[in-house]
């Protein structure tokens, strides 16, 4: 049996339904594990910040600073926001202080605390690849914010490794 797939410039005929059916089987997997991901990692994130209001927002990008995942609150310009300022900036930060770290001959990077007149920003890596954030209310309890921060870090580094992803 033969199957047809319409395309914009003409009809291209396949001559096996295998062939069909192992380009679906390829698409599925691709987007699975995307689709995985944000749903494991946006889950976790979510978790968190709905439980906890001194939290406005949690970033999880790449070295480069690409948010791969992200729940917010209350936060100003939304996902531009995230997606040009936050996610890059945390990369920014802890590529610097992980750089301090090693030329200091410091222990490891853990996290970088930054303190604003308005809040903080608290950020991590995770493994070599990812990046953990959270930008919280100036009135919020240190303990609360830190308790979360390690939860979602040993959280996330799990799942990651679990996954392959790391």
């Amino acid at each position: 049996m033969k199957k047809s797939i319409k395309p914009a410039f003409g009809v291209l005929k396949l001559k096996s339904d295998d062939f069909v059916d192992k380009i679906v089987r390829d698409l599925n997997v691709l987007t699975q594990g995307y689709i995985d991901f944000d749903e494991l990692v946006g889950d976790i994130l979510r978790g968190v910040i709905n439980s906890n209001n001194f939290i406005d927002c949690i970033v999880l990008s790449d070295e480069s600073g690409l948010v791969l995942s992200y729940s917010a609150k209350n936060v100003i310009n939304g996902f531009k926001y995230i997606d040009e300022v936050l996610g890059p900036a945390s990369a920014i930060i802890v590529a610097t202080a992980r750089k301090i770290s090693e030329t200091s001959n410091l222990v490891r990077l853990n996290a970088v605390l930054i303190e604003g007149e308005e809040g903080g920003l608290i950020a991590s890596p995770l493994t070599q690849k990812f990046i953990l954030a959270i930008q919280y209310k100036k009135n919020a309890p240190k303990g609360l914010i830190a308790r979360d921060f390690n939860f979602l870090r040993r959280r996330l580094i799990e799942v990651i490794k679990h996954h392959g992803w790391a």
